[in-house]
């Protein structure tokens, strides 16, 4: 069980719009929506970097450690601190009894 001291970072998740047009295409300018905010433990995972058009760019991995819930996807992203996380994979802890949101943030 996680103890519930050691979720001391209140982060916001957020998934992205589906909203679609009159050809029904997705529009993804519409902006990112809240869907919940929870409190979580941190765990850093350390970076790397990678050369994206043409520019050397940070990836930074982090991992958030949430209450179990069955509405977080991989599409999603987890704001905390002015900065944007975009999960990268969720992973079940124990049975049923968290989440480890492993994000990546690009500097």
């Amino acid at each position: 069980m996680i103890p519930a001291g050691s979720l001391d970072r209140l982060i916001t998740i957020q998934y992205p719009p589906s909203t679609k047009n009159d050809y029904g295409e997705v529009n993804l300018s519409a902006g990112w929506t809240q869907l919940d905010q929870v409190w979580s433990r941190i765990e850093y995972m350390g970076g790397s970097e990678a050369v994206e058009g043409g520019k050397v760019t940070a990836l930074n991995k982090i991992v958030f450690i949430v209450r179990y819930r069955t509405d977080i996807a991989v599409n999603m992203r987890v704001s905390y601190e002015s900065k944007y996380y975009y999960i990268q994979f969720i992973e079940e802890i124990e049975r049923r009894e968290g989440l480890r949101l492993i994000c990546e943030v690009r500097d």
